[in-house]
Order: structure tokens, then C-alpha cells, then sequence
């Protein structure tokens, strides 16, 4: 965004000159030179006029309490110049020093030499004196930034030799005057914004042959753009934003050919952007952003050659030129060339279409280019390397397609760098990563691919670094560690491997970190939890594995941030077992006895849980813990007595053959029966019931794994709560039983549960609470990638929580 153009006005200026000032009073108060001859009377009221002023003030910094002192001559004091004929003071420089209380009347009834008064930047308060009618000499007032209140004395607007007149960024009230009581023949500077004025902006001010800047911006005025500021040939600057003006824009003020600066944005303006504006082409400064504008941008402002910054957004342009969140449309003209002092160019959320002109290389003084938002085509221009004054390049949310041009690293002054959401491809140039003063990069949604350079670390001041959903391979670099200042890392949605680089621990002042969705493998780094600052942590969808840490960002994890890494273990309250030995005999025990075990509870489970349901929304008797009771039917005790005839396989079962069994009772629809346990259940028996409860990497490699019937438990337990089959007509083509669930996961699961659940439903109860770990637990287990799946020690401990959970929270 644009600096406001009075704090570039108002504050640089004053202070500028008030520094030149203090610094001569400083050189005066240290060079030794003969002493003034004596002065009873003025030099003696202006020693005395002084002291009393010190005693008045809060002085926090300590300036005057040791220099303002009787024994030493005023005339070297701090801020106090002396004129060389008398020992008189004609300028008091007291700005910057946080000075603070109010201003006595008798500061300006008893020093009438006083010329200049530069007390801004303090912290005064109450009123101006209505004395300063008192001192007729006054060429220069600058109190601004202060807290000064009430209205302006009218006196002060009738000063015949005042020149600079600076109140702006107080809380100054009333109006104006704008008839004969208003005559400031000599004024230069007419700088009053930032305060509560009312009223119109004074006639009495086309007077003023001599006005070179008038600042009026923040202060409440009601009026219209007057046209009589044509006639101030002098005028440089003028500065009417956020006023409550109507009306159009006067085309006469194209005459003002001198003009360098013009803000009138933040107002109720209306009609056209006048083309005589072009004839000023000493602009540098055009802001008419904010208002009520329509029509289109006359191409006249092409011709403003040395216009540094353009701000028009925010209105209702229209035709084909550039003006942020307008409905510019059309190309970007290659004549915008022309502006070669332009700094500033902003054209976001606009309708722009067709690709950016190369002739746009040669703004060489450029340093703000922001096009995101529109619907821009085509390639990034390759000689963009020429912009050497570049410091923020936004490009995001366009269709930008191609490679980011290797000479983009010649953009030494490069700080953010943004290209989010389009469609660039190829690598990223290594030339990137030597961008020292980038603060900001953001590459993600796009489909970078290759591998990231070995060394990153030239991005020596980089805060922000997100290049996530892109195709990128390899390992996470080890130079990432040397990027100091980083507080936001993201590479999540690619396909990193490897480790977590040990070189993470030096980011100490890493506040988010998401490295989920890759293939990251191993474990997870216990010196994350010693990262003070680490807020945010997604390590969620990868191969890591082994004991998750404690402490730090780990006290208050959520399963979000590990779900998908089956190997993890070590925190009950977010369903992840206990972690145990891996000896050799541990290895052997758990081959032979616990995973078959484990595999007849979680069916057993599965059963539980399923009947649980359906008893709970079918009565209102009440719960035992008991699968089998009384409460049962005939048909649901068969089911029981088919499926205790499968625990006895399962029980002689080995693992490896778990699958055969599992497809010989899918064949024989027992297991469907046993779930489905109803007489209006379909039993299709020209597909084989295996078919969709088969693990992928079974069907595609002819073998399978350990986690392979936890895909078929997982299918099986969508089954059971959606009522439909995996071989069911509806899943064809992609669309599968898990798909459709998952569609659905996690607000809209009514639309997937059993109807005939919902109608036999007795009370009513919460979705969320009841349903939700179930079907997550019937998605984790048939994730297609067998690393994705939770180990079957995992899944009989959800199952139990579920379990537990279901019967002391009796919902019905």
C-alpha cells in the first residue's frame, strides 16, 4: 500500500528542517565564542519566559533538566537559537523530544522576537494560547503530532508574514474562517490533517499566490474538489483524502503542471477520471483510490513519465487498464512501459486476461508489481531479471503456466515473492534460493517437480516458506537448518522421503511446521518438543513410525497432526498403543499368539459395536454389557452362533492364511450375513465376495501383507453401518464403497448411514459423537497404501475405547 501522503509530507519535511535547526543550535551551544553584550530587559524576560516554560513541561528523556540552567547562557541552550545582534530568541527547536503538558500564554506574550517555533512531535496538550497573536514576526508554527485540543486561535489565520503553518495529528475542533478574517499572504505550507475540523475548505486559501503544499487529508471536511486550486501555480502537493467530498474531479486542476503529488482517495467522488489529468507531468504521486469512479482510465496518465506510484483501486472502472478490485478487463498495454518512474503498479482482483507484456522488463524502477486476483494466461516474462528494483512480485491466483525464468535470482532486492495457485511447472531454479532479502516465499498449488537444491540456505532472512501441493521429490535438504529466521515452514501435499533432517532443531524460532502428505519415514525427532515457538506441527499421512515424543508442541497435538503414519505409538488418548519391545522372542510371541488374538477381537469388536448401535437406536431397555442376551432375536442369535464358528477358524488360523479364510467366508456371504443380519439383505453370488473386501496390493501384486485384512476388516465395517456392499451396483468405475464414504466424512455421514438404522432410531442422538470414530476408523483401516493402515494392536484399541465409550454413555 501507498505511504499516506501527509506523513510523507507533514512529518519528513518539518523534521528535516527542524533537525537542520537543533543541529545549529547544538553547534552554537558547544563552540566557544565572546559573550553578547547584556540586554536588561529582553534578554533578562526571555531567561525568565524560558525557565518558567521548563517548569511546565514533563521532560522523560532528560533534555532540558540538565542544559536548561540559569548559570549557563540561554543562548546555548538545546533548542534555543540567539540572534547575532542581541541576546533575543527568534526560534525555539524543541521537536522530537517527548515533551509533554501544556503551552502558557505568556510563551508567546513575552518573547515577541520569536520567528520560528518548531515544538512537534511532543506529547502537548490543552489549547493554543490565543496569544500567539502576540507575536508578529512568526514565519514558521509547527505543532504538529501532539494532543493539542479546542479550536485554532482566528488570529493565527491573519499573520501577514506566516509561511508554514503545521497542526496536523492532533484532536483540533471547529472550523475555518474563509472571509477577510483570512490572510496569510506569504503562506508556503498550509498543513492541518489528522484533526476533527468541520465546515468547508476555506476560500480565503485562493489568496495565497505562494502555496506550495496544502494538507488536509483526515480532517472531517465537507465540500467539493474546489477549482480554484487551478489557480495556485505553485501548488506541489495536495493531499484532500478521507474528507467527506462529493462531486467530480475538476478537470482544470490539469493545469497545475508543477503539481508532484495529488491524493483524493478515501472520498464520495464520482464521474470520470478526467483526462487533462495526464498534463501533469510532474506527477509522481496519483491516489484516487476509494471512491465512486466509472468509466474507463484515460490512457493520457501513460504519458506521466515520472509518476512513481498509481493507486485507482477500489472504484467502478471500467475499459482496459489497471486499478485494483475494479472490473478492469482486456490486456495489460505494453505502453505502461512508458511510466519508467513508476514504482508502484497494483491490478489485483481484477478481469484481466492475456499474458504479461516483456516490455514490462524495462520499468527498472518498479518495485511493487501486483497482477494476483485476474485470469492471466501464459508465461512469466523471461528477462523479469531486469527488474532489479523489484522488492514485492505477487502473481498468485492466475494461469500462469511454464517455468519460473532462472533470472529471477537477479532480483537482489526481492522480498516476497508470490505465485500460489496457478499452473507453473518444471523445477525451481536454484538461482531462487540465493535471494537474501526475500522474507516471503510462496510457490504452493502449482506442479513444480524435480528435487529441491542441496543448498537453501542463501535465503539468509526468509520467514515464510510454503511450497506445498506441488510434485516435488527427494530428501528434505539438511541446509533447511540454516535458515534462521524462518517462522513458517510448509511442504506438505509432495512426495519428500528420507528422514526429518536433524538440522530442523536449529530453527528456534520455527512457529509452524507441515510437512503431512509425503513419504517421510523414520521417527519423529524428539528436539521438536524443545522448539519454544513451534505452535503448529502436521506430520500426518507419512511412514514415520515408533514412540511419539512428549512435551512441548506434543502436549496438545490432535490426531490430525499424526493420523496416517500406522507405525506410531505411545499416546492412548489419541488411540495410538502403547509401544513395546521389538525383541527377537517379543517378534516371535506376537507372530504366534497376539495377532491372532488380536484379529478374533477386533471381529469380535467389529460385532459389538455394530449390535450396540442397533440395540441403542432400536430400545429404550436398558444396556448389558454382553453381546449375546436375551434382548436379542432369533435371527441376531444364529448371527452370533455363525460367527463364533469363525472365531474357532480364526483361532487355529496362522497369519498368512488369515486372507484365504477371510475370502472363503466372503465367498460363503458368511461374514455379510452376520453383519447385514436381517431377512431383506440381497446376497449377490454371481461376483465373488472378496472382490471388494481384497486389499489393492493383493489384487495387483497376487500376494499379501500384514496390513491386508485390515483393509477387509476396514471394508467391512463401512459395510456394516452404510448398509451397502462393496460389490453393490451404485460403486463402478472409481467411485468405490470407501470413496463414497470419504466423501461424505466427516459433516455429512447421515447421508451415508443405514436407513434402515435411522428409521428404527427410538431417540435422538449425535452424529458426531456416536458415529464419527467409527466410520474414521473403518477409512483409516482401508487406506489403499498398506503404510497408511493402522496396525492391528491400534485398531483393537480404538475398537476397545469405542467399546467402553458405548457402554458408559448410554445416548438412548
Amino acid at each position: 500500500m501507498a505511504p499516506a501522503s501527509s506523513s510523507f509530507v507533514l512529518v519528513l519535511f518539518p523534521i528535516s528542517l527542524s533537525v537542520l535547526i537543533t543541529g545549529v543550535a547544538c553547534a552554537s551551544s558547544s563552540a566557544p565564542g565572546p559573550s553578547p553584550a547584556p540586554n536588561i530587559n529582553g534578554s533578562d524576560t526571555d531567561l525568565e519566559v524560558l525557565l518558567d516554560f521548563k517548569s511546565q513541561l514533563s521532560d522523560p528523556l532528560g533534555i532540558l533538566a540538565g542544559n536548561w540552567t540559569a548559570n549557563v547562557s540561554f543562548c546555548r541552550w538545546v533548542g534555543v537559537i540567539c540572534s547575532h545582534r542581541r541576546q533575543r530568541v527568534p526560534t525555539l527547536a524543541l521537536n522530537d523530544n517527548e515533551l509533554s503538558g501544556q503551552i502558557p500564554p505568556y510563551l508567546f506574550n513575552n518573547t515577541p522576537s520569536l520567528r520560528n517555533i518548531y515544538l512537534g512531535n511532543n506529547r502537548l496538550s490543552g489549547p493554543i494560547p490565543q496569544s500567539v497573536d502576540s507575536l508578529p514576526l512568526l514565519e514558521y508554527l509547527d505543532l504538529h503530532l501532539n494532543q493539542l485540543s479546542g479550536t485554532v486561535p482566528a488570529s493565527m489565520f491573519n499573520m501577514s508574514l506566516l509561511q508554514v503553518m503545521s497542526l496536523g495529528q492532533n484532536s483540533l475542533t471547529g472550523s475555518i474562517p474563509s472571509n477577510q478574517s483570512f490572510s496569510l499572504p506569504l503562506l508556503q505550507e498550509f498543513s492541518l490533517p489528522k484533526n476533527n475540523f468541520t465546515g468547508g475548505i476555506p476560500l480565503a486559501l485562493s489568496a495565497c499566490q505562494r502555496l506550495q503544499i496544502l494538507s488536509l487529508a483526515f480532517s472531517s471536511f465537507f465540500d467539493m474538489v474546489p477549482t480554484w486550486l487551478a489557480q495556485l501555480p505553485q501548488l506541489r502537493s495536495i493531499t484532500l483524502g478521507t474528507n467527506y467530498l462529493v462531486g467530480s474531479i475538476p478537470a482544470v486542476l490539469g493545469n497545475l503542471t508543477s503539481l508532484t503529488e495529488l491524493d483524493l482517495s478515501f472520498c464520495n467522488l464520482t464521474g470520470d477520471i478526467p483526462t487533462e489529468l495526464g498534463l501533469m507531468r510532474e506527477l509522481s504521486y496519483l491516489h484516487l483510490g476509494s471512491n465512486q469512479l466509472a468509466g474507463p482510465v484515460p490512457t493520457s496518465l501513460t504519458n506521466l513519465s515520472k509518476l512513481y506510484n498509481l493507486n485507482l483501486q477500489t472504484n467502478q472502472l471500467s475499459g482496459e487498464f489497471y486499478a485494483g478490485y475494479n472490473k478492469i478487463s482486456g490486456v495489460l498495454p505494453s505502453t505502461l512501459a512508458n511510466l519508467t518512474s513508476l514504482y508502484q503498479i497494483d491490478l489485483r482482483n481484477n478481469q484481466l486476461v492475456g499474458a504479461i507484456p516483456e516490455s514490462i522488463t524495462l520499468m527498472q524502477n518498479l518495485g511493487y508489481l501486483d497482477v494476483s486476483g485476474n485470469n492471466i494466461p501464459g508465461l512469466i516474462p523471461t528477462q523479469i531479471g531486469m527488474m532489479k528494483s523489484l522488492e514485492r512480485l505477487h502473481l498468485y491466483d492466475n494461469k500462469l503456466v511454464g517455468s519460473i525464468p532462472y533470472s529471477i535470482g537477479n532480483l537482489t532486492r526481492l522480498e516476497y515473492l508470490v505465485m500460489f495457485d496457478n499452473h507453473l511447472n518444471s523445477t525451481i531454479p536454484a538461482s531462487l534460493f540465493h535471494l537474501d532479502k526475500l522474507v516471503g516465499l510462496y510457490l504452493s498449488n502449482n506442479y513444480f517437480s524435480g528435487v529441491l537444491p542441496s543448498d537453501v540456505s542463501g535465503l539468509k532472512v526468509v520467514s515464510d516458506f510454503e511450497i506445498s501441493s506441488n510434485i516435488l521429490i527427494g530428501k528434505i535438504p539438511d541446509s533447511f537448518g540454516k535458515l534462521k529466521m524462518i517462522t513458517e515452514l510448509n511442504l506438505s501435499h509432495n512426495s519428500f522421503e528420507g528422514m526429518i533432517p536433524e538440522s530442523f532443531q536449529e530453527l528456534t524460532n520455527l512457529a509452524s511446521l507441515d510437512i503431512s502428505s509425503n513419504s517421510l519415514s523414520g521417527t519423529i525427532p524428539k528436539f521438536l518438543a524443545n522448539l519454544t515457538y513451534l505452535a503448529t506441527l502436521n506430520l500426518s499421512f507419512n511412514k514415520l513410525e515408533g514412540k511419539i515424543p512428549e512435551g512441548g508442541v506434543f502436549s496438545n497435538i490432535t490426531l490430525t497432526s499424526l493420523i496416517g503414519n500406522a507405525g506410531l505409538c505411545g499416546v492412548p488418548r489419541l488411540g495410538f498403543p502403547p509401544c513395546l519391545e521389538k525383541s527377537g522372542a517379543t517378534h516371535r510371541h506376537l507372530i504366534r499368539y497376539i495377532l491372532p488374538a488380536a484379529t478374533i477381537a477386533f471381529v469380535s469388536i467389529v460385532l459389538f459395536v455394530y449390535l450396540m448401535v442397533r440395540r441403542k437406536l432400536k430400545t429404550n431397555r436398558e444396556v448389558h454389557a454382553s453381546v449375546a442376551g436375551p434382548i436379542l432375536d432369533m435371527q441376531m442369535e444364529q448371527a452370533i452362533r455363525s460367527f463364533d464358528a469363525e472365531c474357532r477358524v480364526l483361532h487355529m488360523a496362522r497369519p498368512r492364511n488369515l486372507i484365504k479364510i477371510l475370502s472363503t467366508c466372503s465367498n460363503l456371504d458368511i461374514t455379510i450375513l452376520l453383519l447385514m443380519g436381517d431377512d431383506h439383505s440381497i446376497i449377490t453370488a454371481t461376483k465373488p465376495g472378496t472382490l471388494g473386501y481384497m486389499a489393492p496390493e493383493y489384487g495387483t501384486l497376487g500376494k499379501a501383507t500384514r496390513k491386508s485384512d485390515v483393509f477387509s476388516y476396514g471394508i467391512m465395517l463401512l459395510e456394516a453401518f452404510t448398509g451397502r456392499r462393496p460389490t453393490d451396483l451404485m460403486f463402478h468405475g472409481e467411485l468405490s464403497i470407501r470413496q463414497w464414504v470419504h466423501q461424505a466424512f466427516p459433516s455429512e455421514l447421515a447421508s451415508v448411514l443405514d436407513e434402515q438404522l435411522l428409521q428404527e432410531a427410538s431417540c435422538i442422538f449425535d452424529l458426531n459423537d456416536f458415529l464419527l470414530p467409527v466410520f474414521e476408523l473403518g477409512l483409516l483401516c482401508s487406506s489403499d497404501l498398506p503404510e497408511q493402515r493402522l496396525s492391528m494392536s491400534s485398531v483393537v484399541a480404538k475398537l476397545t475405547k469405542i467399546k467402553e465409550d458405548y457402554t458408559e454413555n448410554d445416548i438412548c
